[in-house]
């Protein structure tokens, strides 16, 4: 009795050991609370090349009729035109991609729906152990134009440790991911890119700045410029629809 009393008080120490060590993001994800109320528009410059265009994130959480949280993001470019809507399910240890919608336009200029495929959907963890895993999105899709190719975006990102952030003047504490992409393109064979890129979370503002190094030749290199509320991009608009239902 007393061998299997010891057993299980170290057996304790070691949970609590465990817990103890694991750290908690939650706060350098988006600020979930106020996105609730009311959504916020994320405005991306480039940081270095001047011919990359700048474009738009459209932020908002929302609760279902099971009091399910959900965090939505839509995707705008320079122009205001929506390329891609992503669905995100807030759980209990991170942020799980369920649905993600593409979006292209015909020759009339009428906005076409392109079904993707969430093989994966891991993407924002709310707590990391001394050993990090690494988070694996897998996702699919063909394009309206050429149904015989099938494209696959794979995401792989991992905890890479702490640092800090100026926006607007005002430091904030934060985090880096370490990320590798592969876009592999089928069509009568493989076509694969790979390639290695940087995420940084701010404290209680989210991703502040992303790198992908996707050859010697190009850099695609952003950081978060200004935050807007989303009656800015009604205006810009011309509606107070924001998203298609």
């Amino acid at each position: 009795m007393n061998r299997n009393l010891f057993l299980v008080f170290w057996a304790l120490v070691g949970l609590v050991a465990c817990q103890q060590d694991k750290r908690n993001l939650r706060p350098y994800f988006f600020p979930i609370e106020d996105l609730s109320h009311v959504g916020k528009v994320y405005v991306w410059l480039p940081v270095h090349d001047t011919l990359q265009p700048p474009f738009l994130y459209y932020y908002k959480a929302e609760r279902d009729s099971q009091n399910n949280c959900w965090f939505v993001r839509a995707y705008f470019d320079y122009a205001f035109q929506l390329f891609q809507i992503n669905k995100e399910r807030v759980v209990r240890n991170g942020i799980k991609l369920v649905e993600s919608r593409l979006f292209e336009r015909d020759s009339s200029g009428c906005l076409i729906e392109v079904p993707v495929e969430v093989l994966y959907g891991n993407v924002f963890p709310f707590e990391v152990g001394p050993q990090p895993g690494v988070l694996l999105t897998r996702m699919s899709w063909r394009l309206p134009f050429d149904t015989v190719s099938t494209i696959t975006l794979v995401r792989n990102r991992q905890f890479a440790g702490d640092t800090t952030w100026v926006f607007q003047g005002k430091t904030y504490d934060a985090v880096r991911f370490a990320v590798r992409e592969l876009i592999d393109n089928e069509r009568e064979g493989h076509l694969e890119y790979e390639y290695p890129g940087e995420e940084i979370y701010a404290r209680h503002l989210g991703m502040v700045y992303f790198r992908k190094e996707v050859d010697e030749s190009l850099t695609i290199e952003y950081r978060l410029e200004d935050i807007l509320p989303e009656t800015w991009l009604w205006k810009q608009l011309g509606r107070t629809q924001i998203l298609p239902q």
